[in-house]
């Protein structure tokens, strides 16, 4: 029997402005705070992350992926992680569409819907502080549009692939303990942990940065693999 994947993209709908609203709005926010608060400080604009657009955009990176992480750590118990674990666990593995298809159906639009629309949140707010900032400047930023541009692009990336790690890394947890709670607090967890790689990527670094968020989104999905096969040959109990 085919996998109705619609069903598994509609369930996701209603959230849809929520991701959208929480990338843009806490990445416009806290970019014009993080430039307001550099403006008004004194001190050696080369070594101070508050004087450069590529830290300001990298601390508001970070506390919007730390928001996000948490509340997409949320929606992965909501949307995913709560099917695989007590009586639903039964329920869903009776299901006759193959039980590591169906688990990964459900990572892949999860994924896929939220990478979509945290991108477009960062890159729009990211797009209308530039346009802000050349305009009317806050920061005495020495590298052009385009320079900067780029390193807002890479930046993105790299927050949110570093968001889907940390969700879908404690939704694996979560599955392994049987518990919403543990996915709550291994995102929490894997926040402090990963966060610093985005709060401290200048634009000498960010490259390095991508590389790594790269890299962990590979081994996550080596690890999402295995564990569509365990939940494929484990007993119903």
């Amino acid at each position: 029997m085919k996998i109705d994947s619609n069903f598994e993209w509609s369930k996701l709908k209603t959230v849809h402005n929520t991701i959208f609203l929480i990338a843009f709005l806490s990445q416009l926010v806290f970019l014009f705070f993080f430039a307001t608060v550099g403006h008004f400080e004194s001190g050696d604009t080369s070594s101070n992350i508050l004087k450069n657009i590529a830290g300001i955009g990298g601390l508001a990176s970070t506390i919007t992926m730390c928001i996000l992480a948490i509340y997409g750590a949320t929606l992965v118990n909501s949307f995913i992680i709560e099917n695989y674990i007590g009586e639903n666990r039964v329920r869903v593995y009776l299901y006759p569409y193959g039980r590591k298809n169906l688990f990964l159906l459900k990572i892949k639009t999860f994924v896929l819907t939220f990478l979509k629309l945290q991108l477009l949140g960062l890159l729009l707010s990211d797009t209308i502080f530039l346009i802000g900032e050349f305009t009317f400047p806050i920061v005495n930023s020495k590298e052009g549009m385009l320079s900067n541009l780029l390193i807002a692009i890479i930046s993105s990336i790299t927050s949110a692939l570093i968001t889907l790690v940390i969700i879908l890394l404690s939704g694996v947890v979560g599955i392994r303990y049987s518990s919403l709670p543990a996915t709550i607090v291994s995102s929490i967890v894997l926040v402090v942990i990963l966060g610093n790689l985005i709060a401290m990527s200048p634009a000498a670094k960010i490259f390095l940065s991508l590389i790594i968020a790269l890299s962990l989104t590979v081994l996550l999905y080596f690890i999402i693999q295995s564990v569509g096969e365990r939940i494929e040959n484990e007993e119903v109990v």
